[in-house]
């Protein structure tokens, strides 16, 4: 089981690694250790993680989607529609987050599996 750091040469070498494990601590995705030490099990990890934020991304873009007629009409379930613009605004934000974690992860995921084929 190849770690991590046996198909990196060094930190500045593994910066789209470091960038998606600091993307995942800024907005709250890793709860528990990531497998530095089995790469194979990172890139698994990453590929999950990923797949969940571009689902959650587009969830979060429909429900921006939904508040925001809300906001045009009464406000719907929101009561105002200043709240329902608010809460627009705020799935709006969760999305962007969401999809700044899959960009990252599937860009480190992709590199991880190309340096163990020997790519890199």
């Amino acid at each position: 089981m190849a770690s991590v750091w046996d198909l990196y040469l060094d930190a500045d070498d593994a910066a789209l690694l470091f960038a998606a494990i600091v993307t995942l601590e800024r907005h709250r995705w890793v709860r528990e250790p990531l497998p530095l030490d089995d790469a194979v099990a990172l890139r698994e990890r990453f590929n999950t993680i990923a797949r969940i934020a571009g689902e959650d991304a587009l969830y979060w873009s429909q429900e921006a989607d939904d508040r925001r007629e809300a906001a045009e009409v009464d406000g719907g379930r929101w009561g105002t529609a200043q709240l329902a613009q608010v809460m627009s605004e705020t799935a709006a934000d969760l999305a962007a987050g969401s999809r700044k974690v899959e960009v990252a992860v599937q860009a480190a995921a992709e590199e991880l599996s190309a340096r163990m084929a020997g790519r890199y």
